[in-house]
């Protein structure tokens, strides 16, 4: 994806004298196509995202509101923005109520000399955004091979400097689960782009979707920045579609590349931890002792060790239809304090008793002991672990 900014940096636009004069704060707009504009109703074929180029011709733009008419046309259109031909027949300057209103809708407008050829203008805009568009592809197929594949190190290195990329630095993993990942996945790109740009972060980044979840591989710049950097983006995303549901899942960083598969791991990890979390990031170093197994036990093996602490609790439950698993549940929520239990549970503190005291019986175990406490809340958060 292309910036309207990338293109003030561009060699032939620099040349021409592409002059920004409004709509400084739209320069992170995404431009997907060049287009030219000599009819008012351009608007009803645009798509969105187009680099409109206009020279005034046949538009009478310095008769009545035609100009103002023309740059609302252009917002309604969703364009990214909009250069200018100057000359004194057609658009001899750019009115200040034009560039009022393209500060307040955050629309890039631009002005280039009348002579400046439109098809050169195109070119470079197609040309620019189609070799992004093949490296964008390229990093993706590289980060597969990374993330998925054993890949050849040093060609891995190679490719990866070709691009800008130094992979003996640290970077990390994160991965971004949302809904309707096919319709918003190049909003959560495009928001990762803008926060980047906006609080100018300086980091390296590579993006890919994958089935249902975005994985950006990104330099390692600190816990606490990239906390920041992901609480943006999140925040942004909510602002656009706020009834949708964004988790993101932070890997640990490390330095080798054959250590990146290990931080995929790792982020998927963080992911699967927050469905029971009232919160939308984790960092895989927040997990606790689930770090400990996370790389060496199967779901498998956590299932057979929940089920060893609660599993004759559940046989009970299914005999006596007395709600045992909830009750033991709640009740280690409540560090086993009787009164709070019986008050969650609205219940009578003889019927909790009465409870507790099947749950001891198919346990054979006492739970008033430290270590069989222990034990059953480990089971509970590994048991929510597997379910999510």
């Amino acid at each position: 994806m292309v910036t309207v900014k990338e293109f003030m940096d561009i060699e032939f636009f620099k040349e021409n004298h592409l002059t920004l004069v409004a709509g400084a704060n739209g320069l992170n707009r995404i431009v997907k196509r060049p287009n030219i504009a000599q009819l008012k109703n351009f608007f009803e074929w645009m798509e969105g995202g187009e680099f409109l180029v206009i020279n005034g011709i046949s538009l009478n733009l310095n008769e009545g509101n035609n100009f103002m008419e023309l740059l609302d046309n252009a917002n309604k259109a969703k364009v990214a923005c909009i250069a200018f031909e100057l000359s004194p027949d057609y658009i001899p300057q750019i009115p200040n109520k034009v560039i009022e209103f393209a500060n307040e809708i955050k629309l890039p407008i631009f002005t280039l000399p009348w002579d400046v050829s439109f098809g050169k203008i195109l070119n470079t805009i197609y040309d620019y955004i189609i070799r992004n568009q093949l490296k964008e592809v390229s990093i993706s197929e590289l980060m597969k091979n990374i993330l998925f594949t054993n890949v050849d190190k040093t060609y891995a290195l190679e490719q990866a400097k070709f691009y800008g990329y130094n992979l003996n630095d640290a970077y990390c993993v994160v991965t971004i689960q949302l809904e309707e990942v096919e319709t918003h996945h190049t909003e959560v790109t495009n928001q990762l782009r803008r926060v980047i740009s906006e609080y100018n972060i300086e980091c390296q980044y590579m993006v890919l979707q994958h089935y249902s979840n975005i994985i950006i591989f990104i330099k390692d710049i600190g816990r606490e920045a990239l906390k920041i950097l992901f609480q943006k983006v999140y925040e942004n995303f909510h602002s656009t579609f706020p009834d949708k549901k964004l988790l993101i899942g932070v890997g640990n960083s490390y330095k080798d590349i054959d250590n990146y598969k290990k931080s995929y791991r790792h982020a998927l990890k963080a992911l699967s931890s927050i469905r029971y979390h009232s919160s939308y990031m984790a960092f895989y170093d927040d997990l606790g002792f689930i770090r400990l197994i996370a790389d060496s036990a199967t779901d498998q093996e956590i299932h057979n060790y929940v089920m060893s602490i609660l599993g004759k609790i559940m046989d009970e439950e299914n005999v006596s239809k007395v709600p045992l698993i909830n009750t033991l549940d709640v009740y280690q929520q409540n560090n086993f304090n009787i009164a709070k239990t019986a008050e969650a549970l609205y219940i009578h503190r003889n019927t909790l008793l009465q409870r507790l005291e099947k749950i001891e019986n198919a346990m054979g175990k006492d739970l008033k002991e430290y270590n069989v406490r222990r034990e059953i809340m480990n089971a509970f958060y590994l048991k929510d672990y597997v379910e999510n």
